[in-house]
């Protein structure tokens, strides 16, 4: 029988900003840190995605446990995320390709990720630290840090005569130990900007360990004081302390 220890970190503070990824498109490699990316490559898979990302601010005390030694936190400097440390990123695949092409499950994913950088580096990197995937093959997954939820996603788009548009969206994991993360938002939709990126990413459970994705991407950045309203109408998470997050609520309406 496994026993969970609680961490508590207050989402309260503040939600930073709310991004919207659509229409993803990510080439995803596999390299292990300390030597040439373009000798150690190895093809994971092609994904199209829709993704939604909330940054936080959250306790430096609380989230330090979590950062292996060598690296230390290292928050936005600016944008609309200035100033976080966390960063929720949920993930509905649409479409899943292996590397010989051929088409696999698609999975939901709640990553519970860090900015993070080595020490007596300049570079900012996105650090996995935890999280839920809806699929046993992804679990402890790649950053070896995910545990197995049933997932649950819905999403409510409404377009009005003069073509705004809005949307709600829920997302829902639910272990079967009692962990949980459960989000629920409501926005306004913002222009969207076409864009290409590498981005590469590590594990906190394995620092030498990342993948590389390269991506298309159309993002929309959801920012309630330039773009109309957001609402954060409820984020709720339980899991382990390993995986951060225990009974954490949020309500805010900018």
């Amino acid at each position: 029988m496994q026993t969970l220890r609680e961490t508590r970190i207050s989402f309260r503070e503040a939600t930073m900003s709310n991004i919207r990824v659509i229409g993803v498109a990510a080439l995803s490699l596999m390299a292990m840190a300390g030597y040439p990316a373009s000798a150690q490559e190895k093809l994971v898979g092609t994904y199209g995605e829709a993704r939604t990302v909330l940054a936080f601010k959250v306790s430096d005390a609380a989230l330090q446990k979590f950062i292996p030694a060598g690296w230390q936190s290292s928050p936005f400097s600016s944008g609309p995320s200035a100033g976080a440390n966390v960063i929720v990123t949920l993930v509905d695949q649409l479409v899943v390709q292996g590397p010989d092409g051929k088409p696999q499950d698609t999975i939901r994913v709640a990553a519970l990720v860090l900015p993070a950088k080595k020490m007596g580096t300049d570079a900012t990197v996105p650090m996995v630290f935890g999280g839920f995937s809806s699929n046993a093959s992804y679990v402890p997954g790649a950053y070896g840090t995910f545990e197995l939820a049933k997932a649950t996603v819905e999403r409510k788009v409404r377009t009005e005569p003069d073509g705004k548009s809005s949307a709600d969206e829920s997302w829902d994991f639910k272990a079967d130990n009692g962990a949980s993360i459960l989000v629920q938002l409501q926005f306004v939709h913002a222009p969207t900007a076409r864009s290409k990126a590498e981005t590469h990413v590590y594990s906190a459970k394995i620092p030498d360990f990342y993948r590389i994705y390269r991506v298309e991407q159309a993002l929309e950045w959801c920012e309630a004081l330039r773009r109309g309203w957001i609402g954060c109408r409820n984020l709720r998470s339980r899991l382990p302390a390993r995986a951060l997050l225990n009974s954490s609520t949020a309500q805010r309406n900018w």
